[in-house]
């Protein structure tokens, strides 16, 4: 079937255009939301059953995508380059490639619909880079959202500077997606929102903004599964709507310091000991906010060590990078259609490097400076007006001060 075309007049309305992976479709799928690659994981598969349709109104642009080159999307690259890539960045791509593996072999085993059959792992593994790549945001008046693919949207262009191109569908159990008509001549996809790694992981590029721009990095942590707290942690988590696994940029932190919410997560990851009181059910409430500050000498040393820790793990893994780095140019040289896969690796690495490097200076200053921190002990007395001296008033009470006598302190 023909692929339909967006207007770029201004003057045109809103158009209506069919979409693939719409919630309506998980019927046909019901395991795709208990896959490691979810959300894709649904318009991959509905992508997979189209190209094996011929009756399919989608076949001809399921064949159309399959006969492009997809060689750019580093979830298809050869394992040398992947290897280069995993090392060059902070942020986990074998993560990724390690879940699609796994959902692979699951849907080998409990195939995704009655009606067709597994699917082969590296067609698989293709759809869903293909999903990452070209499936957008749609979200409701209801405020509902989902992932789909939208045939139409893959003839415009990718911007980081266009202004957000946002699609609303009144339904999600409809089949029609209602795309904005252009007021600015032609219609762009906006990257911005996009972190250089993400965008080189899901599309195979780097806009060239992202080189102009201040560099950043993604720091990803946990919890542990082992940690004695473990269940306590997880329960102030989900109270804060907050997942037990994070990812947090930084970005300037010379400039602006770490992450708040980095070091909040980190504080309540090494919470530990006679800071464990906070988990308690009678903190519930409060304890996120209060992981906001410094918690206590020792849990703040905690959090800066690890920091350094980590932060130091990737920069020698970036060492290792650059060491293997000539390695895999003489592998793929160019004009190979992965010579530029490595050096966007090199590109990645140095600009990462920055970023960490400064972290590291910064969590080590904060490190020699735990002594004039202030904590939740010195906070909570200051909180209750108990941080002035005793004073010994005329009847021999301590009090005085300012302060609350005896009898009316609130323990």
């Amino acid at each position: 079937m023909p692929l339909p075309s967006l207007s770029s007049s201004s003057s045109s309305p809103d158009a209506h255009y069919p979409s693939l992976g719409l919630p309506s479709d998980s019927s046909f799928f019901p395991s795709a939301t208990d896959l490691w690659s979810a959300p894709y994981s649904l318009p991959a598969l509905c992508l997979l059953h189209a190209l094996s349709s011929p009756s399919s109104p989608y076949y001809t642009y399921t064949r159309y995508l399959r006969s492009l080159d997809s060689r750019h999307l580093p979830l298809l690259w050869p394992a040398p380059l992947q290897s280069l890539l995993q090392q060059s960045s902070a942020s986990d791509l074998y993560a990724l490639l390690d879940g699609l593996e796994e959902d692979a072999e699951f849907l080998q085993a409990e195939p995704p619909s009655p009606s067709s059959p597994p699917p082969d792992p590296e067609l698989f593994a293709w759809a869903v880079a293909v999903a990452r790549d070209r499936a957008q945001v749609l979200s409701s008046p209801a405020g509902d959202s989902c992932l789909a693919l939208l045939p139409p949207l893959d003839l415009i262009e990718h911007s980081d500077s266009a202004p957000p191109l946002k699609c609303s569908h009144p339904l999600l159990g409809q089949s029609t997606i209602k795309v904005p008509s252009a007021s600015s001549g032609r219609l762009e996809l906006n990257l911005s929102p996009l972190s250089p790694w993400s965008c080189l992981v899901a599309h195979g590029f780097v806009p060239p903004s992202f080189s102009e721009g201040p560099p950043q990095a993604d720091l990803s942590f946990a919890l542990s599964d082992d940690d004695l707290f473990a269940d306590d942690k997880r329960f102030v988590l989900e109270t804060a709507e907050h997942p037990p696994e994070e990812s947090f940029q930084l970005v300037e932190c010379e400039q602006r310091g770490l992450p708040r919410d980095l070091m909040r997560f980190l504080r309540l990851k090494v919470l530990a000991q006679q800071d464990a009181f906070l988990l308690e059910p009678i903190f519930a409430e409060t304890v996120w906010e209060q992981l906001m500050e410094p918690v206590s000498e020792r849990n703040e040393r905690d959090v800066l060590e690890l920091l350094v820790e980590v932060c130091g793990q990737h920069l020698e893994a970036f060492r290792g990078a650059d060491a293997l780095h000539d390695e895999v140019q003489k592998e793929f040289p160019a004009p190979s259609p992965h010579a530029t896969g490595v050096e966007l690796c090199r590109e990645m690495r140095e600009r990462e490097t920055v970023v960490l490097e400064a972290a590291v200076r910064v969590a080590s200053r904060e490190l020699e400076a735990l002594k004039v921190k202030q904590y939740y002990q010195e906070r909570r007395l200051q909180m209750l007006n108990l941080d002035s001296p005793w004073e010994r008033n005329g009847e021999g009470v301590m009090g005085g001060g300012g302060r609350k006598q005896g009898g009316e302190l609130d323990f």
